[in-house]
């Protein structure tokens, strides 16, 4: 009885610790994309990933959307805001929606983009200074790269040359991710 008391004593704090470093790197992101001006919630869409989290949803043939930027970039602060208003608008009745987040100051230089580039399977260079890229993958496939323009996935979300996020994560919460 010792044994299994010790057991599940040491199972419950092994659980508590998961939860309280994971509480902490959500709470990490939130800080510093709010003060970088991000609109978001303290509970929000967001999980922060490694590029190893990346390769293994990729090799699983996961549908996911994924974010490669930094919150230095203000166009990265406004798309990070963009995602957020827009789940906020389009997803009332509690979706369980993630968006992946791979922060590209991890990477500065080119040996190391070119390696996140393969990983990811993009098929433009990434962006050097902290621009959000967005990327959906259908099955562990490259389907949607917000740098390519000219693909036919990703031109129904460009307006007057740029992406419109507002059609984009229309796309991605009803129809990408929607179960």
């Amino acid at each position: 009885m010792k044994r299994f008391l010790k057991a599940l004593t040491t199972l419950s704090l092994t659980i508590a610790l998961l939860v309280v470093f994971a509480s902490c790197g959500s709470n990490k992101f939130y800080k510093e994309w709010s003060e970088a001006g991000a609109k978001i919630e303290k509970e929000n869409i967001f999980e922060v990933v490694e590029l190893e989290d990346v390769k293994t949803k990729i090799a699983n043939g996961d549908t996911f959307v994924l974010v490669y930027a930094a919150s230095t970039n203000v166009s990265a602060v406004s798309a990070i805001s963009s995602f957020q208003a827009q789940y906020d608008y389009l997803c009332t009745n509690g979706e369980e929606i993630v968006v992946y987040v791979l922060d590209s100051t991890e990477y500065d230089k080119s040996s190391e983009r070119t390696e996140v580039k393969k990983a990811l399977g993009v098929t433009k260079e990434l962006p050097k200074n902290g621009a959000p890229l967005v990327v959906t993958y259908i099955k562990g496939v490259t389907d949607v790269e917000s740098n390519w323009v000219d693909k036919i996935q990703t031109e129904q979300f460009i307006v007057n040359g740029s992406l419109d996020y507002s059609s984009l994560c229309s796309y991605i919460y009803r129809e990408l991710l929607a179960e």
